[in-house]
């Protein structure tokens, strides 16, 4: 659903974790804008970036 934006992978957790309506409220107009700055729930907010830091970690690591 969400291929064509930059940070497709921040709204895909984001969806996941808050649901697809929610995500699509917090989707950036610009297709390369920031996702995580406009996420008004708090869990959902401190979700998206630590499951993205630990999927960089992986990928440095060699895990894919």
């Amino acid at each position: 659903y969400w291929i064509e934006y930059k940070h497709c992978d921040e709204l895909a957790l984001a969806s996941y974790n808050a649901g697809l309506g929610n995500a699509k409220k917090w989707a950036p107009r610009d297709l390369n804008g920031p996702v995580v700055d406009n996420i008004n729930f708090k869990v959902t907010r401190e979700y998206v970036p630590s499951v993205m830091a630990r999927y960089r970690m992986y990928l440095r690591n060699g895990m894919k």
